[in-house]
């Protein structure tokens, strides 16, 4: 799931002058490889969705309803792709569909009455969001999240916020919809891994060149590092 949501996130910033239809058709791929190995990852879609969208951030859509037309139809295509996709792979290796989507219902099941050990003792959406919000304190260190901060603010201060959108955006999106189940799956969050990363190089390289005055940015950069990579 890191490798491919890590080729997704590579495809959703590859800079284009349009969206071809091998582009397109890379993503429902990826998407249907995703979504074969865990149902829940459809939510990757969400990557080529803003990709396609983020051109639309500078036109006015009073006055450009044929673009955020074009948009949508690309974003269905990409979905509808990777369904059709993964109904041809599931015949190739001769599984029933009706198993996938039968395996999918009890997951979702599963998800909303949970057992040990992922059950929760008590469930609120604020609970299960503090829960999410303390597994990345508890597994990426305090140095590790304050470097992700600020390579998104970073990001945001910038005039072009495709760049932004697509690393920012995608985990909130997956932080937002596991918190309103009330059970935890750490590997859920698999595909922020390449986002998260590269907002923490942001976030360095960042605090780097504002201690360059104190110290070289190359070795600036290369503490920071060390630091981060501690709790």
């Amino acid at each position: 799931l890191v490798a491919i949501s890590t080729a997704m996130l590579w495809l959703a910033l590859t800079r284009q002058p349009q969206l071809t239809t091998r582009w397109l058709l890379a993503n429902s791929m990826l998407l249907a490889l995703a979504t074969g190995a865990k149902a829940s990852q459809l939510l990757m879609a969400v990557l080529p969705a803003l990709s396609i969208a983020s051109p639309l951030l500078r036109l006015n859509p009073r006055y450009h309803w044929q673009a955020w037309l074009q948009a949508g139809s690309k974003s269905c295509f990409v979905v509808g792709m990777a369904i059709l996709l993964l109904a041809a792979l599931f015949t190739i290796v001769d599984m029933p569909l009706d198993d996938f989507i039968n395996t999918v219902r009890s997951i979702q099941l599963a998800y909303h009455n949970p057992g040990p050990p992922v059950l929760l003792e008590k469930y609120t959406y604020m609970i299960q969001l503090f829960n999410i919000i303390d597994y990345f304190y508890s597994a990426l260190g305090a140095p590790l999240l304050v470097a992700i901060l600020v390579g998104a603010m970073t990001l945001w201060q910038r005039p072009e916020k495709k760049v932004a959108l697509l690393l920012t955006v995608p985990t909130l999106f997956f932080i937002a919809y596991f918190a309103s189940i009330p059970a935890f799956f750490d590997r859920s969050f698999c595909p922020s891994i390449s986002s998260l990363s590269l907002l923490a190089a942001c976030g360095i390289l960042r605090i780097a060149n504002i201690a360059g005055r104190l110290c070289p940015t190359p070795v600036a950069t290369l503490l920071l590092t060390v630091l981060c990579c501690f709790k």
